[in-house]
């Protein structure tokens, strides 16, 4: 659920409390038992609290948008957009085989417990014992040796496998975006830091193995980018680490 649609599910629920809130009120007015009448109240006192707790959350998400949006009203520099874009696509593509290797993995696991079941219908072993367990780790599907298998997969990668498995790729799309946002704005404060007001941002470069480099002009002075990347293979995904120094006059 994007954070527009909890906003917009917030303010429904707000809305539908308020209409509880409004019959309970009424519901006070014409009782005169004064034993449902103290009962009455309390459940009145009680959708009041839960009204405010609502309206909290609400205010909340509120902030939590505020601060997405100024996100993405830092500087959008060309060569620092077509930067991290490569390092989207990049991303993307190795998230992708990640997965797929972990769906085939499962699609085997199930096949060999399958496998499991049929040696234990046909051997009349019904208990969980110690031929049981020999046999579980002989097929490769005991406890520990599945746990190990899966620590080799990104925590996003089984993330997506968990949860999102009807739609997975949007959901890769959206967690992808979301780290290029992060990325940019960091690269930007780090980078304002030392210069400003950003002045020229031309003399940065992309080199022929997607690293940026180069030095930025603002109001302040003068930062030297320098990248560091590793990765870009099928055990790790290419991540890159931006080094930002002032250049001293």
């Amino acid at each position: 659920m994007t954070l527009l649609e909890r906003i917009e599910k917030k303010q429904q629920d707000i809305q539908k409390r308020k209409t509880i809130i409004i019959k309970q009120e009424k519901k006070i007015e014409s009782t005169t038992d004064e034993y449902d009448l103290r009962w009455a109240k309390d459940d009145l006192k009680g959708s009041q609290s839960k009204l405010k707790d609502l309206e909290i959350q609400l205010e909340n998400l509120f902030k939590q948008q505020e601060k997405e949006q100024k996100k993405n009203e830092v500087e959008r520099i060309p060569v620092i957009e077509e930067f991290l874009e490569q390092w989207k696509v990049k991303a993307i593509e190795w998230f992708n085989l990640d997965y797929h290797k972990l769906v085939e993995y499962q699609k085997e696991s199930k096949e060999k417990y399958k496998l499991l079941k049929q040696w234990q219908e046909e051997s009349k072993i019904y208990h969980y014992g110690k031929e049981y367990k020999e046999k579980e780790k002989e097929l490769g599907i005991d406890n520990e040796t599945r746990s190990n298998k899966l620590r080799l997969f990104h925590p996003l990668t089984t993330k997506l496998y968990q949860l999102y498995r009807n739609n997975w790729e949007s959901e890769l799309e959206k967690e992808i975006e979301k780290d290029k946002n992060d990325k940019r704005q960091l690269l930007i404060i780090r980078v304002k830091k030392i210069t400003g007001k950003i002045l020229d941002a031309s003399f940065l470069h992309i080199g022929l193995n997607g690293e940026i480099n180069g030095y930025i002009i603002g109001e302040l002075g003068k930062a030297k980018v320098e990248t560091i990347s590793a990765g870009g293979y099928n055990i790790q995904c290419w991540h890159f680490r931006v080094l930002v120094k002032e250049i001293k006059k």
